[in-house]
This record gives structure tokens, sequence and C-alpha cells, in this order.
């Protein structure tokens, strides 16, 4: 933060800035405002993250109206679960739904 020394010194700060979720747990705000005193800043108003979150892929099929299983196992594809699990889950799923007194098939 040296080289901000001259370009805070005695000036009222708001620092936003971009980060993904881990550099945001990394980044002390109070020891980043500590760090624009320091610098000289007269008065520190703001210190914030926002945070950038990767998109997330959508399915083709998404927009059509799938079974709830269905959905599931597109999910399971999507999500990379391993093979040998889906069976299991997508049993208790259909249970789950049962047990909400909705219809489905496995």
């Amino acid at each position: 933060m040296h080289e901000a020394r001259g370009k805070i010194e005695d000036s009222v700060v708001r620092l936003h800035y971009d980060c993904t979720e881990e550099q945001a747990r990394a980044i002390n705000p109070t020891q980043v405002a500590r760090e624009l005193y320091n610098c000289g800043a007269y008065y520190v108003s703001e210190v914030k993250a926002s945070i950038k979150r990767p998109a997330r892929s959508r399915l083709k099929e998404a927009g059509m109206d799938l079974e709830p299983l269905k959905a599931l196992r597109l999910w399971f594809e999507a999500a990379r679960v391993p093979g040998e699990d889906h069976g299991e889950l997508a049993a208790r799923a259909g249970e789950l739904l049962q047990e909400v007194g909705m219809p489905c098939s496995l």
C-alpha cells in the first residue's frame, strides 16, 4: 500500500473490490481499513467485497417440464456424481417424494 500513500492522504476512502469467495474469506476488511489509515486516509467509510461467482451451467432440458427423478438424473450427470451412487440416491429421492405425496417412478 505504500504507493497509495500520496494518493489517499487526507482523503475519505470508500473501497469496493471484486474477488472470489475464497479471496473474500482471506481478506480482513478491518485490516485493510487499518492499512488505509496507516497510508494517511482521513476517514475510511467502507471496505466492501463484491463476490464474483462463476456462471452456473444450465441444462438444455432445464426449460422443459421434467419429472423430479429425471431432473435428478440429469443433475447426477452435470455434477459428475459417481454412477454407482445413482441408484441408491434416486431410490431415496423417490421415497422422499412419496412421503410428501408426489407420485414418481424409478
